[in-house]
C-alpha cells in the first residue's frame, strides 16, 4: 500500500497514514485499542476500492496503538 506518513500531534509525536489521492473526501480508519497502522486485512482490499472511487484512506496512531489490550483507556487515547 503506498501513501504519505506524516505527523498529526507533535508533542506525543503520533503520525497518521493517508492512502488515496483524494483532497476532498477521506475515510478515516479508527482501529481497536492496541491496534496500529495496517492491522486489519482488509484495509489494502478497502483503500483500493476507495482510490477507485475518489476517495483518500487515513489510518492513525493511538496512545494505545502496538501496547497490549486494557493498558490504556480509550480517555488515554482522546487526549
Amino acid at each position: 500500500m503506498e501513501g504519505s506518513m506524516f505527523v498529526y500531534h507533535p508533542h506525543r509525536r503520533l503520525v497518521a497514514f493517508k492512502t488515496g489521492r483524494s483532497k476532498k473526501r477521506t475515510f478515516v480508519f479508527i482501529g481497536g485499542l492496541g491496534d496500529g497502522l495496517d492491522a486489519q486485512s482488509y484495509l489494502h482490499p478497502l483503500a483500493a476500492a476507495l482510490n477507485a472511487a475518489d476517495w483518500s484512506l487515513v489510518q492513525f496512531v493511538m496512545r494505545s496503538s502496538y501496547d497490549s489490550f486494557g493498558v490504556l483507556s480509550l480517555d488515554q487515547d482522546v487526549e
